[in-house]
């Protein structure tokens, strides 16, 4: 009966604390913006690109990731806390800038009330003069050029080109019909032409063949990252 005394005052204390937990607000906070190269959104392959919300003051092991939209922006719910925002190397097609707070490439972050956030990068490569079109026999042309940004020994090669084409505004590999040349087989880097025949649109996805409209866009994918930087996805219809 002792031993009964101080078990049960022991775990009404857990109780309680569990309840306290239990109790916390959910996050209401709201922190969006874009991901910019000189103040304009940048373009990546659908699904691909995610950054880290480090918490600093809970002492969290495991960050709050937000996902980035093909178009570049994100929105994700947040506590009002201080945060580390980081973007793990190589994840995008991009280098990180060096903060002047924390001098290195982690973005500190004070969330109080909803704000706004657009998170400046350097890209290796940039998309130039692109035109998609569509032709004779369904045949879909992207012309496009490639400017170097970076050209330093943080330089990166290109591992391919690509024109995606599908029937929704998703494009990446995978879900998305392509061509794709490499890119030691780039003869210039200002003048590239990708073709593919809308048919083989309709033979990935028979369900929606009957579809008189198909999406597309260009890609370039860098050695070692996943993400792709991508032109903005364009409406073709078919003839």
């Amino acid at each position: 009966m002792k031993l009964y005394k101080y078990i049960v005052p022991i775990a009404m204390l857990f109780a309680l604390a569990a309840c306290e937990k239990d109790n916390y607000s959910a996050p209401s906070s709201q922190l969006s913006g874009s991901i910019t190269y000189q103040g304009k959104p940048l373009n990546f392959s659908n699904g691909d690109l995610s950054f880290e919300m480090w918490d600093t003051g809970w002492g969290k092991s495991a960050p709050i990731s937000i996902n980035v939209a093909p178009v570049g922006s994100y929105s994700g719910l947040l506590f009002n806390e201080s945060y580390k925002l980081i973007i793990p190397k190589y994840r995008g097609p991009f280098m990180n800038l060096i903060n002047d707070k924390t001098h290195s490439d982690t973005i500190p972050v004070n969330v109080n009330g909803s704000a706004k956030l657009d998170i400046e990068v350097l890209p290796y490569y940039m998309l130039k003069n692109v035109s998609i079109s569509i032709g004779a026999d369904s045949i879909v042309t992207a012309s496009f050029g490639l400017d170097t940004i970076i050209k330093d020994a943080n330089k990166k090669n290109i591992e391919f080109v690509a024109l995606y084409l599908n029937k929704t505004q998703l494009i990446r590999d995978g879900v998305s019909v392509n061509t794709k040349t490499s890119g030691g087989s780039i003869a210039d880097i200002n003048n590239i032409k990708l073709t593919r025949k809308v048919e083989f649109v309709q033979e990935y996805d028979a369900a929606t063949a009957s579809q008189n409209y198909v999406y597309a866009a260009v890609g370039v994918k860098i050695e070692g990252i996943n993400t792709l930087l991508c032109s903005p996805v364009q409406k073709i219809e078919l003839h």
